[in-house]
């Protein structure tokens, strides 16, 4: 057995030209509302998150999803009180992934009631 010092090895991996990992391609937001008489108020909207990739090898990508949401408010005086509907077709599907088999799937159906004081 030669005795030595011990030799070393290193890989370089180039990632030049690669996405970031879990940054969607595209990201886009719409949203529209409409005030009423006696303090209505009702708003719609969808948000598009592009696919992504789940690390900075890009072998494993997430698919895109489109997502509808809604809400209704009412406003008298400084207080209000709103409700905010998100991924209002139950939409399955991720945020997040580790590797190709380890998935995070994004929240299903969600209904937020919410009470404000404006002062």
């Amino acid at each position: 057995m030669q005795e030595g010092p011990p030799t070393f090895a290193f890989v370089v991996l180039d990632r030049s030209g690669n996405r970031s990992a879990f940054a969607p391609e595209h990201l886009a937001r719409a949203w529209v509302s409409q005030h009423f008489g006696g303090g209505l108020r009702l708003g719609a909207g969808l948000r598009y998150v592009g696919t992504r990739f789940t690390a900075e090898d890009n072998l494993v990508e997430l698919d895109d999803v489109l997502l509808f949401d809604a809400g209704a408010g009412f406003d008298r005086g400084g207080w209000g009180v709103s409700l905010d509907l998100d991924n209002l077709t139950d939409e399955e599907y991720e945020t997040r992934a580790f590797g190709s088999s380890s998935v995070i799937p994004a929240a299903p159906f969600a209904a937020r009631l919410r009470l404000e004081r404006r002062f």
